[in-house]
């Protein structure tokens, strides 16, 4: 049932970020559209930019954590086997979680600070302190599945991400 449930979630999470990046990409357009070929760019466009961008980075990190997709410099670690392959795994995803924890950590504060003054962007006047809290809930929700996979390389069911090299099921090229 909670895998159920974390999957549909992170599908959510999935599909909002698809929607933030898309919105990006037309508000853009249409910025760039108005400001060279009719001389009106779009009020505020930055400033919405900007704060979605924000979404978009931290709203990635559980996706790119859970699916174990963080860029690796992987030198040596093709010759790790058996236990050392898995201390040096929960080693990674524990020091990982400390760090992303410590972001959190941060942007917490730093939104408790923002709303205290109530801090709003310049143009549009929209509050800053909700994207804060976000990119820290975020955080800590990367830190929480980084600590998950930590205990699975400890007990070594901690299965394998797929490989860079190998094509995605159903992908052109995939089964050759």
């Amino acid at each position: 049932m909670a895998t159920r449930i974390g999957g549909w979630l992170l599908a959510l999470l999935e599909t909002l970020m698809v929607i933030v990046l898309i919105v990006m990409v037309l508000l853009t357009m249409a910025d760039v559209i108005g400001r060279y070929f009719m001389n009106r760019p779009l009020p505020g466009t930055i400033e919405l930019i900007e704060l979605m961008l924000g979404l978009v980075v931290f709203g990635t990190l559980p996706l790119t954590t859970l699916g174990q997709e963080h860029i690796v410099v992987d030198i040596l670690t093709p010759a790790f086997r058996g236990w050392f392959k898995r201390a040096q795994q929960t080693l990674m995803s524990i020091i990982g979680a400390v760090v992303l924890g410590f972001i959190g950590w941060q942007l917490w504060r730093r939104g408790v600070e923002l709303a205290g003054y109530g801090d709003l962007t310049a143009y549009l006047k929209l509050p800053v302190a909700p994207i804060a809290f976000s990119m820290s809930a975020l955080s800590f929700l990367s830190c929480a599945l980084l600590l998950a996979l930590s205990v699975q390389a400890a007990r070594g069911t901690l299965r394998p991400p797929p490989s860079a090299l190998e094509a995605p099921q159903g992908a052109p090229g995939a089964g050759l």
